[in-house]
């Protein structure tokens, strides 16, 4: 079995409303391509593609909490933990654009 490995790709300037795509050639030396698509939607954190009311309630159940691997999407602006302002922020930002790319099936 060959070793495993981890290809770790940092991305800065990525605009809210935007779906950026990453692909890597030759996986493994063995000729196979790959890519990932990821939607980038501030406020968004049950991932469905809008900022609704259900963000808001998310973002209230996890308030007091800090940032985690289970919380992260939560903590709406970025300040380490979950707090009363990101359930606001959630409120606060628009709704999706008409351009909002759709999720890949």
């Amino acid at each position: 079995m060959p070793a495993r490995r981890r290809d770790v790709q940092s991305v800065t300037g990525i605009s809210d409303n935007r779906r950026l795509t990453i692909r890597l050639s030759n996986v493994n030396g063995q000729g196979v391509d790959a890519g990932v698509s990821v939607g980038f939607l501030e406020g968004d954190i049950d991932g469905s593609g809008t900022v609704t009311s259900s963000d808001v309630l998310r973002a209230k159940g996890k308030s007091g909490q800090a940032a985690s691997a289970s919380t992260f999407l939560s903590d709406v602006n970025l300040t380490g933990a979950v707090d009363a302002s990101d359930p606001l922020h959630s409120a606060v930002t628009p709704p999706s654009a008409a351009g909002w790319p759709s999720r890949p099936a």
